[in-house]
C-alpha cells in the first residue's frame, strides 16, 4: 500500500495510531495557521479555553485540566498576562493561592479561539451525519478512557487496592 502525504487507501490495512496520528496532525496545523493571526500558541490557547469554560482558576487547576506541567503553565499564563489577556490576583478564600482570569480582551480572543476550533470541526466532519460524529466522540472517549486506565500508575494502584480487598476478605473469614 502507497501512502502520499497522509493519503490512505485501505483503513483496513492502516494501524488505529496512524489514522488518529495523522488526524491529528492535520488538526494541529489547521488550528496553528488560525492562531498564528492572533499571535498565539496552541497552549495560551488552550488556558484560555479552559478559564473560558471553567471560569477562574489556580495555575495548578489549569494544569491537571489541560495536561500540561505546572511551569509549561507558568510560562504560558506569564505570556497572557503580558499580552493584556488574563489578571491575577489573590484567591479570596485562600491568600496563598493566585487565581488567574480572563480579561475583556481575552475573551474576545477565546470567542475567535472558539470560531476557528469550530470552523475545523465542520471541515473535519462535513460529509457525516451527525449521527456518525456523535458516535465517533463517544469511540475516542471511550479510547482515552481504555488508555488512561492502562497508565502504568493506574495498574499498579488498581493492583494494589485489589490485593487490599483480597487481604480485607481473607481478615474476614479468618
Amino acid at each position: 500500500m502507497e501512502i502520499k502525504c497522509g493519503k490512505t487507501r485501505n483503513p483496513e490495512e492502516t494501524s488505529t495510531y496512524f489514522l488518529l496520528f495523522q488526524a491529528n496532525h492535520k488538526y494541529i496545523q489547521l488550528f496553528l495557521h488560525k492562531l498564528q493571526k492572533l499571535d498565539l500558541k496552541i497552549g495560551q490557547a488552550g488556558i484560555l479555553f479552559i478559564l473560558g469554560k471553567y471560569g477562574p482558576q489556580s495555575q495548578r487547576e489549569i494544569a491537571d485540566k489541560i495536561c500540561l506541567t505546572p511551569p509549561s503553565v507558568t510560562v504560558a499564563v506569564q505570556k497572557l498576562e503580558q499580552s493584556g489577556l488574563t489578571v491575577k490576583r489573590p484567591d479570596e478564600e485562600d491568600q496563598r493561592r493566585t487565581i488567574i482570569d480572563v480579561t475583556e480582551k481575552g475573551k474576545s480572543y477565546l470567542s475567535e479561539i472558539k470560531n476557528s476550533m469550530q470552523e475545523i470541526e465542520d471541515i473535519m466532519f462535513q460529509n457525516m451525519s451527525r449521527e456518525e460524529e456523535l458516535l465517533f466522540r463517544r469511540l475516542v472517549m471511550q479510547m482515552m478512557e481504555n488508555l488512561d486506565s492502562a497508565r502504568p500508575e493506574k495498574t499498579e494502584k488498581n493492583r494494589m487496592q485489589t490485593a487490599r480487598r483480597k487481604d480485607s476478605d481473607y481478615v474476614k473469614t479468618v
